[in-house]
């Protein structure tokens, strides 16, 4: 989010206001998407139990929300997103192990064996959801994203 002193760059950012959908605020301040490359196909999330990384950050203040979406992976077929879990902030390098919710596991067969898990979703958001302010700037690094514990 810019801040306050800094010039609009273009019709649709807040200068420095809180983030708007549908006209609610929206605390929190950035994220970003990775595409995991399984053979142009995406990857199996529903058949393993947990999804580790190592990260550093973010600032106290923040905690990050870890979401996935899929779809059965045919070209242009509706997607879902998977909320999976958070991290907490940490100011030195950490590994975390997320547990996949055991909803994704209990699917039908048809469903969990044939779901094309292609993108993982970072956000970062205020700890508090009452904080309207993104607070200092900070980074979040994450490294050696894996899948573990094959449960088909």
């Amino acid at each position: 989010m810019l801040q306050a002193h800094y010039p609009c760059l273009n019709p649709y950012d807040t200068c420095g206001a809180d983030t708007l959908y549908r006209d609610v605020p929206r605390p929190g301040y950035a994220g970003f998407k990775t595409t995991w490359d399984y053979g142009m196909t995406g990857f199996p999330l529903a058949l393993y139990k947990y999804l580790v990384l190592a990260h550093k950050g973010p600032l106290p203040n923040h905690k990050v929300t870890i979401r996935f979406w899929y779809n059965d992976g045919t070209c242009g077929a509706p997607s879902y997103m998977d909320s999976i879990g958070t991290l907490a902030a940490s100011s030195t390098w950490k590994v975390d192990t997320i547990p996949i919710p055991e909803s994704i596991h209990n699917r039908p067969a048809s469903v969990k064996n044939y779901s094309i898990y292609y993108e993982m979703v970072v956000l970062i958001n205020n700890l508090n959801p009452n904080d309207t302010t993104s607070g200092p700037p900070g980074n979040l690094k994450i490294d050696n994203i894996r899948l573990v514990g094959f449960n088909p």
